[in-house]
């Protein structure tokens, strides 16, 4: 198979994976600077494509001369028009109406570029999307916290409650970046248990106030605790 070039131009902006050693070095040696180094992460990374509208702005322009790149920091990574998949020289592609452009950046970046403009169609739901990639580097993080929060609970020698020890592990979990955010933390409870278990309470409460739970527990008592245990073994 032929080997696919592109020109790296300047300000482009090259996403590069592994050893840290490495990278430095060859940033050192093609004199590039590291650009937020520290707060973009692999996770926030993501691709989607967008139509180009019949009436856009970029119909009849060339691919470089869309500036979606400097607006909002995203890389076009090829182009889909009809059948024709285009990836090589793509900053001389000329766009058209129906046109799909596979991107890739920053889930935020993303979003933004499907909120201020009406001259493409953002295919998907980028929040959506961003939210199912799994923090699987923070599972060891949050089974810790997990732990923790049990070992509070079962043992009476640490002076904290219960429930503050669920409401500190929540929070925990947010801080500590083991959910994208607070809305994606709402997301994972299971909202159905959580009314079972508050319309149980108040039953229960009825059902002992008003001698309901005496009178049936007496009552199997009364009926069931002459036969002993010998009638609950299965026969062989």
């Amino acid at each position: 198979m032929p080997t696919q070039e592109r020109v790296i131009a300047a300000a482009d902006i090259l996403y590069l994976q592994g050893p840290k050693d490495e990278i430095e070095r060859f940033a050192s040696d093609a004199c590039l600077i590291k650009q937020n180094a520290n707060t973009i992460d692999f996770y926030d990374i993501g691709i989607a494509e967008i139509v180009v509208m019949p009436e856009s702005r970029l119909v009849g322009q060339l691919l470089r001369q869309s500036r979606l790149r400097e607006q909002y920091q995203i890389n076009v990574l090829g182009v889909k028009r009809s059948h024709k998949y285009i990836t090589e020289n793509l900053p001389e592609v000329k766009l058209k109406a129906g046109d799909t452009l596979l991107i890739q950046g920053q889930w935020e970046n993303i979003s933004k570029i499907d909120s201020e403009e009406e001259d493409w169609l953002l295919i998907g739901q980028p929040k959506e999307m961003a939210e199912r990639v799994t923090l699987t580097y923070k599972a060891p993080l949050a089974a810790i916290i997990m732990l923790a929060m049990i070992a509070v609970m079962v043992f009476d020698f640490i002076p904290v409650a219960p429930v503050t020890a669920v409401i500190a592990a929540g929070l925990l979990m947010v801080v500590s970046g083991c959910f994208r955010s607070v809305d994606a933390a709402y997301k994972t409870i299971n909202w159905e248990s959580i009314v079972l278990i508050a319309a149980m309470m108040p039953m229960a409460t009825a059902l002992e106030k008003t001698g309901v739970s005496a009178m049936v527990s007496h009552g199997l008592v009364a009926s069931l605790g002459s036969i002993g245990p010998m009638a609950y073994r299965q026969p062989r």
